[in-house]
């Protein structure tokens, strides 16, 4: 690719993109993360991280870059919040590489920042809805069980029963570890000294996990966000009180918020986002490899026209069959994204040279 697309695919770039030096200084960057952040071209240029980055990760954002103009890392992804030249926070996801300089040259790096604020405040959202939902539903939506010092069941709630399909009995007296967390989701033994529900009643502290399982009596098992809590008397440990919660729908949930961030509703491609991500990998693994890539760019001649003449609902019917007629064409390991609009990118890994394309 010429020095002139590279250049127009930066400036042109939905993300953000910002080059940095040796110093942790500004030398280029491109205007979707000055209209990101507010600034001129002027004044971010020579900026360094901490003055556009929140005060409370500064010092995590700056060890990775430390590391990676040491040489010690190749790239690294974190989320991080900036602030805007009018003090207001952004939310960013940001993905840095390591580029090595001409002979004699300092290492530099090049960013690609993208606006997550939204996402997070649905996240956040979806997390405040949790909590009410919760409140309301206190003991009779979760389940609840009891301990002794032994870690074997004392008492169990209705709520427990139904989601375990145990009934009292199977749990009463029984260990609840060997009865229902006795493994971990791939079927691998969780062995009971790295069980936080355990460890309650061994270092007298609250643990609270939200990515776990629990196993049913009919063998599945399902996701659970659980609290243990040592109960004490006399300031002895004498037991503790598990609350576990089904996430089911909250995992599904979330697993089809990150789908749709990163697809086309219309096609279901790819979008920008994912495809960047794609095309970063590809280029990490090109300079392992020692192979190359190609990226196609393509419109559609006259779809305003099409648009114009025949609605929009003819438009998007041509966008999905012009969708599946490039995908026709491709192989399995090739990516085609939706741009917006009328345009689309494909990015073709290891290929020989022009001709492949």
């Amino acid at each position: 690719m010429s020095t002139e697309r590279l250049r127009a695919a930066f400036e042109g770039m939905a993300v953000g993109m910002i080059l940095k030096g040796a110093e942790g200084e500004t030398l280029e960057s491109n205007p979707a993360l000055r209209r990101m952040l507010g600034y001129s071209e002027k004044e971010l240029r020579g900026m360094v991280r901490s003055d556009y980055t929140h005060p409370e990760d500064t010092g995590r954002d700056a060890e990775l870059y430390r590391q990676l103009l040491a040489g010690e890392r190749d790239s690294f992804r974190m989320e991080k919040r900036y602030v805007r030249k009018d003090d207001s926070v952004m939310w960013g996801r940001l993905s840095v590489s390591r580029i090595e300089g001409a002979e004699g040259e300092p290492a530099f790096a090049v960013g690609v920042v993208e606006d997550i604020t939204e996402h997070r405040e649905a996240a956040q959202e979806i997390e405040r809805l949790n909590r009410h939902n919760q409140l309301i539903l206190a003991s009779a939506g979760e389940g609840i069980y009891g301990l002794d010092t032994e870690g074997k069941t004392t008492f169990v709630n209705p709520a427990a029963t139904a989601m375990t399909g145990f009934d009292p009995e199977d749990l009463i007296g029984k260990s609840q570890h060997e009865v229902v967390h006795h493994s971990y989701p791939d079927g691998t033994s969780c062995p009971r000294e790295e069980c936080p529900i355990y460890a309650a009643l061994t270092d007298g502290e609250i643990h609270q996990v939200d990515d776990e399982v629990f196993w049913r009596k009919d063998g599945t098992n399902f996701p659970v966000e659980y609290t243990s809590t040592p109960i004490r008397e006399d300031g002895e440990v004498t037991g503790a009180v598990v609350t576990f919660t089904d996430i089911t729908e909250r995992k599904a949930l979330e697993e089809r918020l990150e789908y749709q961030a990163f697809h086309d509703p219309l096609t279901d491609l790819p979008n920008r986002q994912l495809f960047i991500n794609r095309l970063e990998h590809a280029l990490r693994r090109t300079s392992r490899q020692r192979n190359q890539v190609a990226v196609l760019f393509m419109d559609l001649d006259s779809f305003k026209v099409v648009n114009d003449s025949l609605g929009h609902e003819e438009g998007d019917k041509l966008l999905v069959t012009v969708t599946k007629r490039l995908q026709s064409c491709l192989r399995s390991e090739d990516t085609l994204a939706r741009f917006g609009g009328d345009e689309f990118i494909v990015l073709l890994e290891e290929v020989e040279g022009p001709d492949d394309a």
